[in-house]
């Protein structure tokens, strides 16, 4: 089943306006994992707003959500598939503590009050933050505000999570740690479906497909090796491959046998230390 689909998309904020999104179609099937590239003003963000309805329904094609057509009529009914992690963790937080934002999201949901403790310590716990429920979120730091941000949304059980930037404006430890969790998350749960939206080739290169955009449009769609391997591809949207991927190149032109399959760094490191 497809988790996510996109057809003939085209987008303009205003008519007569250029278009943000330009005839863009694609899948994420359910338990897929799927990361999208592209710089800033190639229309990642646009794309996960209107994914979601925050931009309304003012758009050419369709967007279908666990094969719910998008429309005014059923948006309320296809969030309740969908979980969106901002970019700024600051943007997130509506509750003057951990407890209360994660809680936010259920009282929208309508979970019963009674409820809702065993929720929020379950998902506190599943995301490393039990100890942190009574802290205000200015005494946190990025990458335990993303912690918290994906508690709420995860609380909400979500068939779908949409990662917009979600690692972007933090530190290359934070930055780390939720790349971390959220591989985790997913191995945990093999039907979550994943849509990161980024402009990181490391990131992307764990997928299990990776979508090229730009200005709009899409140029690469493929598994990671497919797509890294078209530099043409990639130097149109001004990306390197990944640091593991042009480094296999280096070994393999000095003769070293490494597998073509490789595109992470943990991936050639286990394969260097076999």
């Amino acid at each position: 089943m497809k988790a996510l689909s996109i057809s003939h998309l085209s987008f303009a904020y205003a008519e007569g306006d250029p278009e943000v999104l330009a005839d863009l179609s694609f899948d994420v099937e359910e338990g897929e994992y799927v990361s999208l590239i592209g710089h800033n003003g190639s229309g990642k963000s646009t794309l996960a707003k209107l994914v979601t309805g925050l931009l309304g329904f003012r758009y050419q094609g369709s967007v279908e959500i666990f094969g719910i057509s998008l429309s005014k009529a059923t948006v309320r009914e296809a969030r309740k598939n969908i979980g969106l992690v901002f970019q700024n963790p600051d943007n997130q937080f509506v509750g003057s503590t951990v407890e209360e934002d994660i809680a936010f999201g259920l009282e929208n949901h309508s979970v019963p009050r009674e409820e809702m403790p065993l929720i929020i310590d379950s998902f506190a716990k599943e995301v490393g933050m039990e100890a942190y429920l009574k802290k205000a979120p200015e005494g946190l730091s990025g990458g335990q505000k993303q912690r918290v941000a994906i508690a709420g949304v995860l609380a909400m059980k979500p068939r779908l999570l949409i990662l917009d930037e979600a690692t972007s404006m933090l530190d290359p430890a934070g930055k780390k740690e939720i790349l971390s969790l959220i591989h985790r998350l997913k191995k945990e749960n093999p039907s979550l479906s994943i849509l990161s939206i980024t402009h990181d080739v490391e990131e992307a290169a764990k997928s299990d497909k990776v979508i090229l955009l730009n200005s709009g449009k899409k140029i690469k769609e493929g598994t990671p090796i497919e797509v890294f391997k078209d530099r043409p591809a990639l130097e149109a949207i001004r990306l390197d491959a990944p640091f593991a991927y042009r480094l296999a190149g280096a070994l393999r032109e000095r003769g070293i046998d490494v597998p073509s399959d490789i595109v992470s760094e943990d991936a050639l490191a286990r394969w260097l230390c076999r």
